[in-house]
């Protein structure tokens, strides 16, 4: 399903190992930070609105700034999210209220099912690929694959290449990728 005629765009940032690892239920990455990437994210969603699942609002609470516009899509009707979050309950009530709020661009920043339904949504990706693979924690949680993504139209238009380095523990890859469907 793709979004209806809205001006706002969806782009979806995300890092994954080489087998496409993003996380498990217990939370957090399966990795420790890396650096580059950190700052990279958060350069990318500096004062843009964001989506989140529940869960992953909640880790990255404390993290937001005030220049951040936090959607939370949780299946809680009653859910409190706090400060200035908005809490949905369908990912297409997002358009509508960006777009109130006139909004150009909201980032989806996870966790493993916003992912899913938004790829259905998403024009941009901005993929991080760690050059590494991780022990997969129980219940692990992957993104969608290289070939996947192209079978939806996603086409790689910039790649940049950073090596490991004494602040960066594992080098990494950063793919941006387009879709031109509306």
């Amino acid at each position: 399903m793709i979004k209806e005629s809205s001006n706002v765009e969806l782009s979806i940032i995300v890092a994954v190992d080489q087998n496409n690892l993003i996380g498990s239920d217990s939370g957090g990455l399966p990795w420790k930070p890396v650096n580059r990437d950190k700052e990279h994210f958060r350069k990318y969603v500096k004062g843009k609105a964001l989506l989140l699942g529940r869960k992953t609002f909640e880790e990255m609470n404390g993290w937001f700034n005030d220049d951040h516009t936090p959607f939370v899509l949780t299946r809680n009707n009653q859910y409190e999210t706090g400060n200035n979050a908005i809490a949905l309950n369908k990912i297409e009530d997002l358009f509508t209220l960006a777009e109130a709020k006139g909004i150009k661009e909201v980032v989806v920043c996870g966790g493993a099912e916003i992912y899913e339904m938004a790829l259905n949504y998403a024009n941009l990706i901005i993929l991080t690929i760690l050059d590494d693979f991780f022990d997969a924690p129980r219940n692990s949680k992957y993104f969608a694959t290289r070939d996947e993504l192209h079978s939806m139209g996603f086409k790689i238009f910039k790649t940049e290449k950073f090596p490991q380095s004494e602040k960066n523990f594992v080098g990494m890859s950063i793919l941006w990728l387009r879709s031109d469907r509306k």
